[in-house]
């Protein structure tokens, strides 16, 4: 006894690839759309959080390099006897602007957080 087998009757008309994928891998049933719009809203959301986390490492990325380059020339001044961080900084500092932004930038430049000044410091003043 031979026993036919009968691609045509398992599977319908066998005219590509396609044809026999959706018959044999997707559930057939009432069940089918739901579990596609589940597949879609996981595709959807693995999607999202891929996104958000590339936008993340790129935020994070071009805020580092700013934070590594300061921009502009800078001119040294090696603190003598008596020289306070606001004296400095209104003698670097132009006609309407303020001492204040210059006194941050002179301590973010030179790396140091207070205003107390060492005799022979050399302080990195921004030039406009």
């Amino acid at each position: 006894m031979a026993i036919r087998l009968d691609i045509e009757q398992l599977f319908g008309t066998v005219s590509n690839a396609r044809s026999v994928i959706p018959n044999v891998i997707q559930p057939s049933g009432p069940d089918q759309e739901g579990d596609m719009q589940t597949t879609r809203t996981q595709l959807s959301v693995q999607l999202s959080v891929i996104l958000a986390t590339v936008c993340a490492v790129f935020l994070l990325i071009g805020g580092a390099a700013d934070a590594e380059e300061l921009p502009g020339p800078t001119v040294e001044h090696v603190v003598a006897q008596g020289d306070t961080l606001w004296e400095v900084a209104v003698a670097h500092t132009g006609d309407g602007e303020d001492v204040r932004m210059t006194i941050d930038a002179i301590r973010e430049r030179t790396g140091i957080d207070s205003s107390a000044l060492q005799v022979g410091q050399v302080l990195q003043i921004p030039q406009p």
